[in-house]
């Protein structure tokens, strides 16, 4: 196929490690990044992120009229896509077969509300909506959406596994309870809690200086924001990988709940029914309710060595299973695209 792929093109981000896959399964991509030459400089970012992209819509229609010109493609794949209002779909429907949306974000709900309104407006124009979250399923439907495919966040497999590494290497980035993501304001409490409660804790992040709880914090504030390989070798050397929900964007799972099992460490996530879903409790992950009963299974799981390895191992045999790598799911949603699903 021929596909215009509309996202970022940082490198290591999600947007550009599917654009990626996509050319690796043979496609032809067209990857290009709307909001990067048009959204602007901080204040300006924050000014669009705030009035919902609405400023920017006919200068992202005539952008990308001058980027594509008479181009024809099989498939229109946006990624979030909050800068697409409807009628710029109308005139992309007069250049592909298929209009597709991937959002890992959640557009329907509260948090990020402001930002997502002219996307929202826009959810009747794609054939296909791909959601990450249940609840945002019957929320597209009701603005009107043609088609919503409910899918797990994949991540990449050709990053995502045990990597080969010196013993300096490894001493490096050896911890023994481990949790890299950004702050949040419902992190702060949980993280610091564990911290009294005595768990080993290290953080990789951005924002931790910004957290109420940063003079409890800071002792295990070890780095910035990890990508790449890295990240990987972070994950790896962890004997236990905690997998933090966002509240705000109303997560069941999130991208590390794939990414930890598959480099082959253990997931210990807050037990909810897409995590019990994906995993069997005890067998392929270690789940909590609460930072009391986190604690107590990072104790129990640095205990017992050989427990931990074992259901680290079943963790990752289930996620192969389970199909959540990028080229599974995209490679899915293109054949049901192909196969006329439309």
């Amino acid at each position: 196929m021929t596909i215009l792929y509309l996202g970022d093109v940082t490198e290591h981000e999600g947007s550009t490690s599917r654009a990626v896959t996509l050319r690796a399964l043979g496609h032809e991509v067209f990857h290009i990044d709307p909001e990067q030459p048009l959204v602007g400089g901080r204040w300006q970012s924050a000014f669009h992120y705030r009035t919902g992209y609405w400023w920017l819509r006919r200068r992202t229609e005539s952008w990308l009229r001058s980027r594509i010109g008479d181009r024809n493609f099989d498939v229109v794949w946006v990624n979030g896509g909050p800068t697409i209002d409807r009628r710029t779909l109308v005139w992309l429907r007069g250049r592909a077969r298929y209009l597709v949306n991937y959002n890992n974000d959640d557009p329907t709900g509260r948090r990020d509300w402001c930002r997502w309104g002219t996307f929202r407006e826009a959810v009747p124009g794609y054939d296909v909506l791909l959601a990450m979250r249940s609840v945002a399923v019957g929320e597209l439907q009701a603005l009107g959406a043609q088609r919503v495919k409910q899918v797990y966040m994949s991540y990449d497999d050709t990053v995502m596994r045990p990597q080969e590494m010196s013993s300096v290497e490894a001493g490096h980035w050896r911890s023994k309870v481990l949790f890299v993501g950004t702050w949040m304001p419902e992190r702060g409490p949980f993280l610091a809690e564990l911290v009294r409660l005595g768990v080993p804790l290290t953080i990789y992040g951005n924002r931790w200086h910004k957290a109420p709880e940063w003079e409890v914090l800071r002792a295990v504030v070890r780095g910035p924001a990890l990508s790449g390989l890295d990240y990987v070798k972070a994950i790896q050397s962890a004997d236990v990988c905690l997998g933090l929900l966002s509240k705000g964007n109303r997560d069941l799972h999130t991208i590390r709940s794939s990414e930890i099992p598959a480099v082959g460490s253990l997931l210990c996530a807050e037990r909810t029914v897409e995590h019990t879903a994906m995993y069997r409790e005890n067998i392929e992950a270690v789940f909590w309710a609460d930072a009391a009963e986190c604690a107590a299974r990072c104790r129990e799981m640095l205990a017992e060595p050989v427990k931990r390895r074992a259901i680290a191992e079943a963790g990752r045999r289930r996620v192969l299973e389970l199909r959540m790598t990028h080229a599974c799911v995209l490679q899915d949603v293109l054949a049901e695209l192909d196969g006329g699903a439309r």
